[in-house]
C-alpha cells in the first residue's frame, strides 16, 4: 500500500514537471505586462526599456511597460502580487519594493511570500554626493564637521523608505552622527536644491548628480563601497576612508506572483540575463551608471533577505523610517 501510494505520488511530481516544462516552452504566446511602481520618466524607466525592449524582440512578444505610482510602491506590488501565476504579469522595480515594503504595517500583500525574485537585473552603489561650497572634500572630512557641528548639515532623500535614506541610515547607524532629513517627493527636486545650497548633501547614483558635477555645482566625496567602481574610478570608495564597511547600493530587480511555474522563473532568467550580456544592451546600462548583475532566483532572495535583516535594525535604532 505504502510502495503504491509512493508510486502515485512519484508519477504526480512527474506530471506536474512535465506540464510546467510544456507551460514554459509555449511561454510567451501573448503579450506581457511589466508593472513597474513608479511614474514614467522615473530612474527604472531607462533601465526597463533596455531590458523588455530585448526581450520583446528575442521572443516575438511585447512586453508592455504598465507604470503604477502611488503608496510608496505599494499599488504597483498589490497589482503584482494578486495578479494570476502564468508569467503574463511581472514587476520590475528598485529593491525597495520589496525590502522596505517587508517593514510596512500598511502593506496590503506580502512582499516575500507573495512575490517570487526572479533576478537581479542591475545596480550600482550609491554615492555621496555634496554641494561644492561646503567645508568638507572627502568622506573623512564630512563625517568630521558633521560631528563637530552637530545639527548643521542638511541631508535631502528621494523620499522617506527610500535607497538614498538607507544609504543615510547606514552611514549615521555606523558614524554616529546625526544629518538633518530633508525628504523629497522623488530625486528630481534634490539637483537643483543641492546646486542652489538649500541642502547641503544627498546620497544615490552617481548619474543622477553628473550634470551638476559637470557644471562645478556639486562635487562627489565617496562611492559607498568596498572598492572603487570601474566606471567612475577617480572616486574613491568609503573603505579608504577611516569609515570601513559603510556600504549601501541600489538595484532592479523582476519578481513574480507565488506560484509561479518554476520553469518560467527559469526560462525569463536566461533571457533576461542573454539580453543584458549583449554588448549593446550592456553599455546602455553602464551609460546609466550600473552595472549588470544577473544572479540566480536563489541568489536574489538570499540578498533580499540578508537586507530586510539589516533594514529592521535601522528602524529598530530609530535611524530608519518606513512608509
Amino acid at each position: 500500500m505504502v510502495l503504491r501510494a509512493l508510486a502515485s505520488f512519484t508519477l504526480l511530481v512527474a506530471l506536474l514537471a512535465m506540464q510546467g516544462a510544456a507551460v514554459a516552452q509555449e511561454w510567451p504566446d501573448r503579450p506581457v505586462t511589466v508593472i513597474v511602481p513608479v511614474n514614467a520618466g522615473g530612474g527604472a524607466d531607462p533601465l526597463a526599456r533596455v531590458i523588455f525592449d530585448g526581450l520583446s524582440k528575442k521572443f516575438g512578444q511585447n512586453f508592455v511597460l504598465d507604470f503604477r505610482p502611488g503608496a510608496s510602491m505599494m499599488l504597483g506590488g498589490n497589482v503584482v502580487a494578486k495578479a494570476d501565476p502564468d508569467g503574463y504579469t511581472i514587476m520590475f522595480s528598485a529593491k525597495t519594493a520589496i525590502v522596505n515594503a517587508s517593514l510596512n504595517a500598511n502593506v496590503p500583500y506580502d512582499p516575500v511570500k507573495d512575490l517570487v525574485p526572479v533576478v537581479r537585473t542591475a545596480g550600482a552603489p550609491n554615492f555621496v554626493t555634496a554641494n561644492a561650497a561646503v567645508p568638507y572634500n572627502n568622506f573623512d572630512e564630512f563625517i568630521a564637521y558633521a560631528v563637530a557641528n552637530p545639527g548643521k548639515v542638511n541631508g535631502a532623500v528621494s523620499g522617506l523608505g527610500g535607497g538614498a535614506h538607507a544609504a543615510l541610515a547606514v552611514i549615521q547607524s555606523k558614524t554616529g552622527i546625526q544629518v538633518n532629513l530633508v525628504p523629497y517627493a522623488g530625486s528630481g527636486g534634490i539637483l537643483p536644491d543641492l546646486m542652489g545650497g538649500a541642502v547641503d548633501i544627498t546620497f544615490g547614483f552617481s548619474t543622477a548628480y553628473a550634470s551638476g558635477v559637470e557644471a562645478g555645482k556639486l562635487k562627489y566625496l565617496a562611492v559607498m563601497a568596498p572598492e572603487r567602481l570601474p566606471l567612475m574610478p577617480d572616486i574613491p570608495s568609503t573603505d579608504e576612508s577611516s569609515h570601513k564597511g559603510l556600504y549601501s547600493d541600489s538595484w532592479y530587480l523582476i519578481s513574480v506572483p507565488k506560484e509561479t511555474p518554476r520553469a518560467i522563473l527559469e526560462k525569463l532568467n536566461a533571457a533576461v540575463i542573454e539580453v543584458m550580456k549583449t554588448p549593446e544592451a550592456e553599455k546602455k546600462i553602464n551609460d546609466l551608471g550600473l552595472i549588470v548583475i544577473g544572479d540566480t532566483p536563489e541568489q536574489a532572495a538570499k540578498i533580499i533577505s540578508e537586507e530586510i535583516v539589516e533594514m529592521k535594525g535601522w528602524v529598530d535604532a530609530g535611524h530608519f523610517q518606513v512608509n
